[in-house]
């Protein structure tokens, strides 16, 4: 074992310990976990110069510190046809023909993975392998969490859809799913032992889930609107509305900070991880979106902006009673590709995203908070919840419920807590 090995294996908890073991074995499995519990921490310390790593999305790839699924297998936009399956893009030959060095994919946020695309990509990896076993003997690595946002199916896609061979747009009801299921017990975000049961009972939607959300309700802070505290919404309409407001009270001049986007895959609208024109006031309140080399922040710091200068920002962050200044300096997101060398697998830029990381932090949505830890929250519900999961991801959020308000706990109910049937059977099944 290697001295970075050692390390790691110090800080792990025992469930993580179990799996970084079993890793070792080459069979494919999936580390399916609720919020909070180091799947982040996990994921980072699994991967080496022989592992791919792939997420669903722009974002989630650049927290992975991977490239994104779509990139990697060439999965089309939307619906996958026969042709699809039936082609392998150079790219995959490339990347896991015979010859490549790569041992293992990690698929973070897997949950996000629809079933049709997960079987595309293990028929493709036999193709590029030439080998029959699933996905082309290499081992997959899937990290996520069933309970949390589902993939995505537009009302036009849906209507082709097909639901023969796939029962549900879930990984696990695709042919291809063919992993060991894992998850992690060791609370990591919440210390509050009663809190985590709390927050088990509203993610599976138990006998107890109603209980629970009254009892979350009454743990909550009263609603006061409060600049310092993080508006979550479920409509990025009503999380607009929030920054609007308080950032237009600030009555002083601002600053735009210009990004620089350049390489030959630039950054789109969709994946860039802050405003291309980022507006500033001192006195701003703020969430930084990216970590700090030397550990003065991480990415989900909030604070308040107290000097605006050509090349940073001074921002203040709170922590407890105590407050510290933190230089935010200009930070350089990268896009990946990956090439083969006798080294193994080599990263190499194809594309540069260069501004402050920071977003006006008076209100965010739900969807974008996914992997978050933030200080203090406020859920707003607006029209009410609307997908599987996200009423949970909102609720985890914290690190302690005592630091929770809602905009409007009167118009919260059991509706709002929206769990997929076919969901809860997979769980189930796990535990046997």
């Amino acid at each position: 074992m290697s001295t970075r090995e050692e390390d790691i294996v110090k800080t792990l908890s025992p469930d993580q310990k179990a799996i970084w073991d079993y890793r070792k074995t080459g069979k494919n499995f999936a580390i399916m976990a609720p919020a909070g519990t180091g799947k982040s921490y996990l994921s980072r310390a699994m991967q080496d110069n022989s592992t791919i790593v792939v997420a669903p999305t722009g974002v989630a790839a650049l927290n992975a510190n991977g490239i994104t699924a779509h990139k990697a297998f060439g999965l089309p936009i939307g619906l996958p046809t026969m042709e699809d399956f039936e082609k392998l893009p150079r790219k995959m030959i490339d990347l896991f023909g015979k010859n490549s060095p790569v041992k293992a994919i990690q698929c973070d946020e897997l949950g996000m993975i629809r079933s049709d695309m997960l079987h595309l990509i293990d028929l493709r990896l036999q193709k590029a392998r030439g080998n029959k076993a699933p996905f082309g003997g290499i081992q997959m690595i899937g990290i996520g969490d069933f309970y949390q946002i589902e993939p995505i199916l537009n009302n036009s896609e849906k209507k082709h859809f097909d639901f023969n061979t796939y029962k549900s747009v879930f990984a696990f009801d695709s042919p291809s799913w063919n992993f060991n299921e894992f998850t992690l017990t060791t609370a990591h975000r919440h210390a509050n032992p009663k809190h985590v049961e709390l927050l088990a009972s509203i993610r599976t939607k138990d006998e107890n889930c109603e209980a629970a959300l009254r009892d979350i309700i009454k743990i909550a802070k009263p609603f006061n609107v409060n600049e310092q505290v993080t508006m979550l919404c479920n409509f990025n309409a009503d999380a607009d509305y929030y920054n609007n407001i308080f950032y237009n009270k600030i009555d002083v001049s601002e600053k735009i900070y210009r990004a620089k986007n350049y390489g030959e895959e630039k950054y789109k609208d969709n994946e860039m991880p802050v405003a291309e024109s980022l507006r500033l006031k001192v006195g701003t309140k703020v969430i930084i979106k990216a970590n700090d080399i030397s550990g003065t922040y991480v990415n989900g710091s909030t604070g308040v902006v107290k000097e605006l200068a050509d090349d940073h920002v001074i921002v203040t962050i709170k922590e407890g009673l105590e407050s510290r200044d933190v230089f935010v300096c200009v930070n350089k997101w990268e896009k990946y590709d990956f090439v083969k060398s006798l080294n193994g697998l080599q990263k190499i830029v194809v594309g540069t995203f260069e501004q402050i990381p920071i977003k006006l932090g008076y209100g965010i949505s739900v969807h974008s908070c996914q992997g978050m830890t933030l200080e203090e929250v406020c859920i707003n519900t607006g029209r009410g919840s609307f997908s599987h999961g996200q009423f949970f991801v909102a609720l985890s959020r914290v690190k302690n419920l005592e630091n929770l308000s809602f905009s409007n706990s009167s118009a919260i109910s059991i509706n709002d807590i929206i769990v997929r049937q076919n969901v809860i059977d997979h769980y189930k099944k796990l535990r046997g």
